[in-house]
């Protein structure tokens, strides 16, 4: 999601909430539209989980709503995540030890997500719970050429296409073979044109 799936309004109390936390009636003389207006906009915010309220205490009288912008809704203005990716890669395929790092790196997102959910490794359907939690869409498929692991997803696509043999290669494909101890191959890449992608996992 961008700001730019979002209504006018809400893009702009995004936008000021990104200078401090503020009252409906703050946001209401900002915006300069009615306070009920401003609620109901908050209310379907909060609902995608990109704002947040706390009550404060100021001065005599009830506790007052102030609304924040959330991690969530601060990324959705601009980051620079695969920009900054891309500029990583092509400094580190420089480098001799590249095949070495990539290694390094893809054993570290497997240790985040495994040691958060203490998942046993060797297992395929453990496997796509791990890439399901990165954002890969996996599922494990069958057919008369064997089994795969495929995705329909991959995160960092974008930045696929400009540097596939760092992620396709070194970081998506090493990731399934520490899992599963060498046993899988790429045979499918969406960067090649492919639907999705797919991993063979041999026997």
């Amino acid at each position: 999601m961008s700001t730019n799936l979002l209504s006018p309004t809400k893009a702009r109390i995004l936008r000021a909430l990104l200078k401090g936390k503020k009252s409906a009636n703050e946001l209401s003389k900002i915006l300069e539209i009615n306070t009920n207006a401003v609620r109901k906009h908050l209310e379907s915010l909060s609902q995608k989980g990109l704002v947040k309220h706390t009550f404060q205490v100021k001065g005599v009288g009830r506790p007052r709503k102030f609304y924040s912008i959330t991690l969530e809704g601060r990324e959705l203005f601009g980051t620079q995540y695969l920009t900054l990716l891309r500029i990583f890669l092509d400094f580190l395929q420089n480098k001799r030890d590249f095949e070495e790092l990539m290694n390094y790196v893809s054993e570290s997102v497997l240790n985040s997500v495994d040691q958060a959910q203490n998942l046993q490794r060797g297992s395929a359907h453990t496997l796509v719970q791990v890439f399901n939690k990165l954002g890969f869409e996996s599922e494990i498929m069958e057919n008369a050429e064997g089994r795969f692991i495929v995705s329909r997803n991959c995160p960092v696509f974008r930045v696929a296409t400009t540097h596939q043999r760092a992620i396709c290669e070194h970081l998506h494909t090493t990731m399934v073979k520490k899992w599963l101890g060498d046993k899988a191959e790429l045979k499918k890449c969406m960067v090649n044109g492919d639907e999705y992608c797919a991993h063979l996992i041999k026997a």
